[in-house]
């Protein structure tokens, strides 16, 4: 067989040395170790080791498996003299060994349906639904297999991989952090990663760690951190980050600074003050928004909305954002997926609180009002305090008190500060 190009760094090498016939395998690593690349050439590897019995790779979506993995797949094949042809149509290259490979993705899970294969190749496992994953392990019963093996490449993640995979004595699992390929990565990555993410996210995407479930959703949140005196001093602009809804609309005033002298660090938002009206259709709002601004002395940059904004107001019958833009305010809101999705943006907010390399970038001035549901507060400081978070939504509850200030607070710092750093649970 002709030699391969392919020189795997200490953490693909680490794998490669782990596997075994007749075993399932597990690769538990951080960003830039190389997953999707090694996943490639164990595609080869395993087509190689079992000539005429077919096989599968899988991805947690089509593109990224069309994209990213079966190119690499090809390539390799062809360089081993053992690629024939594919049909992206049927999704499935032909070898000369008389066998073919699948592939398939984990949100179409009809796409890995077919013939029986004798090793499955599963990448980006922590994004597929548990339901995907039974169709795919299903799918190998081929007993012709010589070298039958299941392989699956992913960053961990506190969902049901957790459950599935962790202390499984049944694995052969290798863990590997960003750090064991850094030699390929480039200078200061892992730095301005960890400046970026939350400490627990860096434990995750970084260090390739289990998380630890928490009933708090934001438990980087401290009193004693970030809330703060006197971040209204001498305020005259602020932005505007608002959560429409009739019943529990919220309104957060915040102030953003490129280059904070204050907590030494860079893209930093200081919460000045609130509002949070009940019973109050939007146009009602619109109205005492701009009373409640008057009244502080202060001028609105931006407002800051879901794109849900763009909808129709039931009292009105007119788009909730034309009611601001009608007396005056400069309307934004992102349609960008990573930046709109909760699990990206909660996670976000978390990192502002504690990133895991350098100061907080979110505070919040001690002038915001606390005191508890019983009690009728449902602002920020106690939203961020209090809200509990939501297993299967791998985000904060949605509570119908609380998570209107936590929403309200997610559509202002995507926009001032857009979510970073691909892989951040991103649907």
């Amino acid at each position: 067989m002709p030699s391969l190009h392919f020189s795997p760094n200490p953490a693909q090498e680490q794998f490669l040395r782990a596997m075994r016939p007749n075993q399932r395998h597990f690769f538990r690593a951080g960003w830039g170790t190389g997953k999707t690349t090694l996943g490639a050439f164990i595609g080869q590897r395993l087509a190689h080791l079992n000539p005429g019995v077919n096989g599968l790779v899988a991805s947690h979506n089509y593109n990224h498996v069309s994209v990213n993995l079966i190119p690499k797949i090809i390539a390799h094949l062809k360089e081993a003299g053992t690629f024939t042809r594919v049909n992206k149509n049927e999704r499935v290259i032909y070898l000369t060994t008389d066998a073919k490979i699948q592939w398939g993705s984990a949100d179409r899970p009809p796409s890995m349906d077919g013939n029986d294969v004798g090793w499955v190749i599963g990448d980006e496992v922590r994004h597929w639904p548990p339901e995907s994953y039974i169709i795919f392990q299903s799918r190998m019963r081929d007993q012709r297999a010589r070298y039958p093996a299941e392989v699956l490449l992913t960053t961990p993640d506190m969902g049901w991989i957790y459950d599935e995979f962790r202390d499984n004595p049944d694995l052969i699992e290798v863990v590997s952090s960003t750090q064991a390929n850094v030699a390929n990565l480039r200078p200061g990555y892992i730095d301005d990663q960890r400046r970026r993410l939350s400490v627990a996210q860096a434990k995750q995407f970084i260090d390739a760690e289990w998380g630890a479930m928490s009933d708090a959703a934001f438990p980087e949140f401290k009193e004693e951190t970030h809330v703060q005196k006197g971040l209204t001093l001498g305020v005259q602009k602020v932005h505007v980050f608002m959560d429409f809804g009739y019943n529990h609309p919220a309104v957060i005033y915040a102030t953003y600074h490129d280059i904070c002298p204050r907590h030494a660090t860079r893209e930093c938002i200081h919460v000045v003050g609130e509002m949070m009206p009940n019973q109050c259709p939007t146009h009602r709002l619109v109205v005492e928004l701009k009373h409640d601004l008057l009244r502080r002395g202060w001028v609105a940059d931006t407002v800051f909305i879901d794109p849900a904004g763009a909808g129709t107001d039931i009292q009105t019958g007119r788009r909730d954002l034309d009611l601001l833009e009608d007396v005056g305010f400069d309307v934004e809101y992102t349609t960008d997926p990573a930046n709109r999705s909760v699990i990206a943006s909660s996670s976000h907010v978390q990192a502002m609180l504690e990133p895991a390399q350098g100061p907080p970038r979110l505070y919040l001035d001690a002038s915001l009002e606390t005191g508890g549901k019983s009690d009728g507060y449902r602002g920020l400081r106690d939203a961020l305090a209090r809200i509990k978070s939501d297993p299967r939504r791998r985000a904060f509850k949605k509570d119908g008190w609380y998570d209107h200030a936590i929403d309200a607070l997610r559509y202002g710092t995507v926009n001032l500060v857009p979510v970073v750093g691909g892989g951040i649970g991103v649907y």
